[in-house]
């Protein structure tokens, strides 16, 4: 009885035993083929992420929407280049350019360019500013400058532009994001060849993303600032008023017009004499030598005549 009890335990040992060994083979098993699996992952993502950039063409990535929301457009205020041109005239275009930067000192705006002309006497007869003025004060400003002087004309222009600077903004981040992925296959590329594309690809990318940026900052300036162009000139010249003909009748208007007409008669019969005079004496010496020698042929021909 003794020798079964003693078998009997041996035997749950020895299972006991195999059961243990065989649960930590199979753990040991089920790391390896864990560990293979993802390490063969990681071999496989590398290669799909360079057949990714392989497979992309300029258009396909140009158009590729953006992560992160990138691609999603806030809400967007209007965006408008407002511009207008004013004429007006001044007797004082020096007071009213002193005018024009208090005006534009109040609203914090600027002299973006200037002409001037000045006439024979060296006064500014002519002067052209371009404004540059913020955006919200524009109408304000408008209206001012009939303080300045005499407004001839006005003229008022809005441009909306808010689709464009909704297209620039969103290109913009567009072409971020594609640059981001490029970057990204360039720190993964192995071969030269695939570094000279993406190199490539990524210099053109920046030029582009460069020149939409310009853009954009030009669309900033316009919609922010309005430009306004003045015009400032002096009034024209009055034209003499016609005289009345009987203002100046009467006696002594007559006496003074007939003196001035006796004058007026002896200078020019003073400047014909004074013309004729170098003829008289040129034609005195000629004609006098001239008469005395005839009349002194003539003397001598009578006395022949005479004894004959």
């Amino acid at each position: 009885m003794s020798t079964r009890t003693t078998g009997a335990r041996h035997s749950r040992s020895v299972r006991a035993v195999a059961a243990v060994i065989v649960t930590v083979l199979l753990v040991g098993l089920s790391a390896c083929s864990s560990g293979g699996e993802s390490s063969g992952g990681s071999d496989s993502g590398s290669a799909s992420d360079m057949e990714g950039y392989n497979g992309l063409t300029s258009d396909s990535v140009k158009e590729a929407p953006a992560a992160d929301g990138a691609g999603r457009v806030g809400v967007q205020t209007r965006a408008v280049i407002s511009t207008g041109r004013v004429d007006l005239e001044s007797a004082d275009l020096v007071e009213a350019r002193s005018q024009v930067e208090r005006l534009l000192g109040r609203f914090g705006g600027y002299v973006g360019r200037e002409e001037t002309a000045s006439d024979d006497d060296g006064r500014t007869s002519r002067s052209t500013l371009q404004l540059r003025v913020p955006s919200q004060h524009f109408d304000t400003v408008m209206g001012s400058f009939a303080e300045l002087g005499k407004v001839l004309s006005t003229k008022r222009e809005s441009e909306d532009v808010t689709t464009e600077v909704i297209d620039v903004d969103s290109r913009i981040r567009t072409q971020e994001v594609s640059l981001g992925r490029l970057r990204k296959f360039l720190a993964r590329a192995t071969k030269v060849t695939d570094m000279i594309r993406i190199e490539s690809e990524i210099a053109r990318r920046e030029a582009d993303l460069a020149s939409l940026r310009a853009q954009q900052e030009f669309l900033a300036d316009q919609t922010s600032l309005a430009t306004i162009t003045l015009t400032m000139a002096l009034p024209p010249e009055k034209a003499e008023e016609d005289e009345d003909p009987l203002e100046d009748a009467g006696f002594l208007t007559g006496l003074r017009n007939g003196w001035d007409a006796l004058t007026d008669v002896a200078v020019v019969g003073a400047t014909a004499a004074g013309a004729l005079l170098p003829f008289a004496v040129v034609l005195g010496l000629v004609l006098v030598p001239l008469v005395v020698w005839l009349r002194s042929g003539r003397r001598r021909r009578q006395p022949t005549a005479s004894a004959g």
